[in-house]
């Protein structure tokens, strides 16, 4: 009876419930907030999301010890100098030459080669001076003049003659050879006391003599000055001679002339050049006398500014003014030292004979 009432109780449970429907009522929608005016609501942005804090398991890891390690960076390309120079336009072995850096090679000045010596004083400011060791054939020279001052090298660029690049660049001072090492004598010392420092008696000084000194007697024996007067010489009683005759007697004409004396060398030196190895009108050159005319320097016409300054020793400067084409002046450098003139000699281009000499 109980069991029966129980399950039709349950039943009845169970059907209430399965008749029962859950309705789900939907919100209604906020309504809109109306702002006054004609502004739109100002527009606040999102915040962002919050950044996850590190954790001790999140961190890398350190890389294994086996793998290579990471390749630097390559550094930038440097600029690469080049010497712009035609081979053919460089001075010989030893020598020098100028060169203006904003000019083509066909419009550079002459001479292509010549010596060294004194070519700064002669070159402009700005300009360059070529120059080829003999010591290193494959370097060229390159001394850089200022651009304001005359004869002042700023800058020596090495370039390399093959690759036409540069080396390496220096500075204009003068090499001297290192001075020797100077010998360091050490200083003498005492030899060490066995007496330690803490039991040293400290140094008894003598008093001091406030008498005052003294000067020590003079035990020279006195002597009575010198007579200083000077001895009157005796008279001399001998009697005086009498005077000679200074007239000139009266010089026969020699029976015989002398025979006349020949010219002096002035008047038969002549001028041993020839006609084509003579400079140009208005120009000068050098010529070694005594050397043949295939075997002397070149160039064979230059101009006449600076020259004196390159002469050698012994040589002569040939030149030819515009103002006498007649004649051709020759000025003699001194023997011993260089670039000081010692004679000028004028000769006749014509005839080839001195025609006077000049003094410098």
């Amino acid at each position: 009876m109980r069991t029966s009432t129980t399950v039709v109780v349950a039943g009845t449970l169970l059907l209430i419930a399965a008749c029962t429907k859950t309705v789900v009522m939907p919100q209604a929608p906020r309504p809109t907030p109306r702002y006054r005016g004609s502004r739109p609501p100002p527009h606040t942005p999102p915040e962002p999301p919050a950044e996850p804090r590190e954790r001790p398991d999140d961190r890398p890891s350190p890389p294994p010890p086996n793998l290579p390690p990471p390749t630097p960076p390559a550094p930038p390309p440097r600029a690469v100098v080049r010497l712009m120079i035609p081979p053919d336009q460089l001075p010989d072995l030893g020598e020098c030459r100028v060169w203006f850096p904003a000019m083509p090679p066909g419009l550079q000045p002459r001479p292509r080669t010549r010596p060294c010596a004194g070519i700064e004083a002669i070159a402009a400011p700005g300009k360059w001076i070529v120059y080829r060791p003999r010591e290193d054939t494959r370097l060229v020279h390159v001394r850089i003049l200022d651009e304001q001052r005359r004869g002042v090298v700023i800058r020596i660029r090495i370039f390399d003659i093959n690759t036409q690049e540069l080396v390496r660049e220096e500075e204009p001072r003068e090499q001297r050879p290192p001075l020797p090492p100077r010998e360091v004598i050490p200083p003498v010392q005492p030899p060490p006391d066995s007496t330690p420092r803490e039991r040293r008696p400290p140094p008894v000084q003598p008093p001091r003599d406030s008498t005052p000194a003294r000067p020590p007697r003079d035990s020279t024996p006195f002597r009575p000055p010198r007579d200083t007067t000077p001895a009157r010489p005796p008279r001399d009683t001998t009697p005086a001679p009498p005077p000679r005759d200074t007239t000139p007697r009266e010089q026969r004409p020699p029976e015989n002339k002398p025979p006349d004396q020949p010219p002096g060398p002035s008047s038969t030196m002549t001028l041993d050049i020839p006609p084509g190895h003579l400079p140009e009108l208005g120009q000068c050159r050098l010529w070694i006398p005594g050397r043949p005319p295939g075997q002397q320097p070149r160039p064979k016409s230059r101009s006449c500014d600076g020259i004196v300054g390159v002469a050698p020793a012994g040589s002569w400067i040939i030149d030819r003014p515009r103002a006498t084409p007649q004649l051709v002046f020759v000025r003699v450098v001194d023997e011993r030292r260089a670039g000081v003139l010692v004679r000028i000699r004028v000769f006749d281009i014509d005839s080839k004979r001195l025609v006077r000499e000049e003094n410098p």
